[in-house]
């Protein structure tokens, strides 16, 4: 089961992604126009090779990484549906009933996962 922390963690999933994407832009333009700002003016010290080099990388990870984390509703899918599809009673109520009473199964289901997270905690 999921602990507090790993709960906490997947629902700010989205800040996470949002966190990184700014990192990966905001880090290496920040070098790169004080790079282009030092040539103007000599009393900004201009940045090493290296550290421009370093910030982008960084930055390159930052944004691959963005792109790979999944959204918090992505996350609630690759945890939850699993568990649906592989309960036995769900599978046989989604068989034979109707589309209205699946959504409710799926609904109580949830819930059900739900109440065993918050009492694992």
């Amino acid at each position: 089961m999921l602990t507090g922390w790993e709960c906490y963690l997947w629902l700010k999933l989205d800040t996470i992604i949002t966190a990184l994407t700014l990192i990966g832009i905001g880090l290496p333009a920040f070098f790169v126009i004080k790079a282009l700002l030092s040539e103007e003016n000599q009393k900004i010290s201009k940045p090493s090779k290296l550290t421009i080099y370093l910030a982008s990388v960084i930055g390159a990870i930052c944004l691959f990484l963005a792109v790979v984390i999944p959204s918090t509703k992505e996350f609630a899918a690759i945890y939850i549906l699993p568990k649906l599809t592989s309960n036995p009673h769900v599978v046989k109520e989604l068989k034979t009933s109707s589309s209205r009473t699946c959504c409710k199964l799926l609904l109580s289901y949830t819930n059900q996962l739900l109440k065993e997270v918050e009492e694992s905690d």
